[in-house]
């Protein structure tokens, strides 16, 4: 289940310029000024790439931008300009780069909780009505819950990932790996692995099993075509529309939850 695409209403702005800082096969990263702030900028080159395409970057708070190997960098530039104001009113909305602390709350199965730490508590997070206890040291509370949710998805995602094989019929249940990918939700290979984005475990629980239900259709259907869909919707119980709706308008809160300040 691919990534999302940001489309802009084009507006014209004055961008500053672009500092480098390293680059890799295929894409680069640089510093670029929009208004006063330096934002971090990915320029990737794909080889299927028909347009140049420009999304947020949620846990950078910068922008990613993808575009063919034939197109000029100065023309990315000029397209970057043209959406700055755009760009600016986007990250604004983001709110600071903050890493997860005492009181703040964070999101499992759809809903939030607050978190509250206690040299009292114990050091593994524990749901406690609309809490979230932890213990140990403070400065360590936002990687213990990162290790929590990462648990908790690896044994939900599990239990989805087998509930849909049976729907479906398949008789070998895929190995299931959680995944920090950046630009797609999931992905099934003929290897034997289903993989799924670990902070799906903090979206709606709709949401969350359509991207398995995605997967597991593809067990069947290596394809997004309409047969893979009329296939999807046979063993998901829920609204296709509604669970991908919801990931255009929240995904990328997902990714802005920050567990650690690299």
């Amino acid at each position: 289940m691919g990534g999302l695409q940001d489309l802009f209403a084009g507006k014209n702005a004055r961008i500053g310029s672009t500092r480098k800082q390293n680059s890799s096969a295929g894409s680069s990263q640089s510093v670029i000024n929009i208004g006063n702030r330096e934002i971090p900028l990915t320029i990737r080159r794909h080889p299927r790439s028909r347009s140049i395409s420009l999304r947020i970057d949620t846990a950078k708070r910068g922008i990613s931008v993808t575009m063919p190997h034939w197109v000029a960098k100065r023309e990315a530039l000029a397209f970057i300009a043209s959406r700055s104001e755009w760009i600016e009113q986007r990250l604004a909305a983001l709110g600071p780069n903050k890493v997860l602390a005492n009181h703040d709350m964070v999101s499992f199965c759809g809903n939030d909780y607050q978190i509250s730490w206690s040299k009292e508590h114990l050091r593994t997070p524990d749901l406690r009505g609309d809490m979230l206890l932890v213990g140990g040291e403070e400065a360590l509370i936002a990687g213990r819950i990162e290790r929590w949710l990462k648990a908790k998805a690896r044994s939900i995602f599990a239990d989805d990932l087998a509930e849909y094989c049976e729907r479906a019929g398949e008789s070998k249940i895929p190995r299931i790996g959680l995944s920090n990918a950046r630009r797609r939700w999931g992905s099934c290979s003929q290897s034997g692995w289903v993989r799924v984005q670990w902070r799906l475990i903090m979206a709606p629980a709709n949401v969350r099993r359509a991207v398995i239900a995605h997967e597991v259709a593809h067990l069947r259907h290596m394809d997004h075509s309409q047969r893979f869909y009329d296939w999807m919707d046979t063993i998901y119980e829920g609204d296709r529309a509604a669970a991908d709706a919801w990931l255009k308008a929240h995904g990328n809160s997902l990714y802005g939850v920050q567990f650690s300040a690299g």
